[in-house]
């Protein structure tokens, strides 16, 4: 029986020889089981598409992350059928239920694996639409009355008479000099459009 230390030691192995116990479990799960190898075919299908492709460094990594996560449940469903038929190699319903359990998380990923090539599809082959813009809302009352032109003088209604012009009675201010003789001085200062104005 092996004691806590040299179980430590066949741990801590150099890097090579870890890699190579990692390679040969993959080895080993690609001979035996028939469902990871067609499903390692399949990844190297997607991974092949999308390079040809090219739908964009986005798709292309959800490609490669959902095949490798069905690649690696594949690989922890060989290794607990593999321990639970040395452990209990009669039948058992506890046993029966942790490897349906793990096939059925196989299941899941390969979905969703199944789920993103479609939708890198969509993306790809299916024309977006546009979205309809917005109907133009007419500009404010208040806004229209400012550019409105006016078409009638305003009148402002008010108790304040308009102060009188030089020349006029009460006006401190003597007539202009050249005024019009035989007329009103106010006449020749009268400013048009100004008579229908009190303020």
């Amino acid at each position: 029986m092996d004691t806590p230390c040299d179980s430590l030691r066949a741990k801590n192995q150099p890097f090579r020889r870890r890699l190579g116990f990692a390679l040969k479990g993959i080895g080993l799960v690609f001979r035996r089981e028939r469902s990871f190898r067609a499903q390692t075919g399949l990844a190297m299908a997607a991974s092949a598409g999308a390079l040809f492709l090219a739908p964009g460094p986005g798709w292309a990594a959800a490609v490669i992350l959902s095949a490798g996560l069905v690649l690696a449940l594949e690989q922890v469903n060989a290794a607990i059928e593999y321990l639970c038929d040395h452990l209990h190699p009669g039948y058992a319903a506890e046993i029966g239920a942790a490897k349906d359990a793990v096939a059925g998380a196989v299941l899941v990923a390969s979905l969703a694996s199944l789920g993103v090539a479609s939708a890198l599809l969509w993306a790809l082959f299916v024309p977006a639409q546009a979205a309809p813009l917005p109907a133009s809302r007419p500009w404010p009352a208040a806004h229209n009355r400012c550019q409105a032109p006016i078409s009638k003088p305003l009148i402002w209604r008010g108790a304040v008479a308009r102060p009188p012009m030089p020349g006029e009675a009460g006006s401190a201010h003597p007539p202009p000099l050249g005024a019009a003789h035989g007329r009103d001085a106010d006449d020749t200062r009268r400013r048009p459009g100004l008579e229908g104005l009190a303020l």
